[in-house]
């Protein structure tokens, strides 16, 4: 459903199965994202804020990877478990329709 309205999801292929321990989207504004998705009574979580070449225990200052530092700077974990209902999926996507309403206004 997120796909649908533009929010970069998982890639998942069709010969791979994931037990989505998270579900990490890429999304703009990041900041304005959760700041909604809170307004909504919806928690999110950035799992991943820091590239692992520039983690603490295997920095490495000559490793360039834009790649990374720009998804990391775009990756937010919305809610997630073998018990989500259909209802607060529509709920999270509906939150989304509105904000890129508001936000392409």
């Amino acid at each position: 459903m997120l796909n649908d309205i533009g929010v970069v999801t998982p890639n998942n292929v069709s010969h791979n199965i994931s037990a989505w321990a998270q579900y990490t989207i890429e999304v703009e504004c990041r900041s304005d994202v959760q700041k909604m998705l809170e307004s909504e009574g919806i928690p999110t979580a950035v799992h991943y804020p820091i590239p692992l070449n520039k983690q603490p225990a295997v920095i490495d200052v000559n490793a360039v990877l834009p790649v990374g530092d720009r998804i990391a700077e775009r990756v937010l974990s919305l809610p997630m478990h073998p018990y989500i209902e259909k209802d607060a999926i529509e709920k999270i996507v509906d939150s989304f329709v509105v904000f890129l309403m508001i936000d392409v206004s």
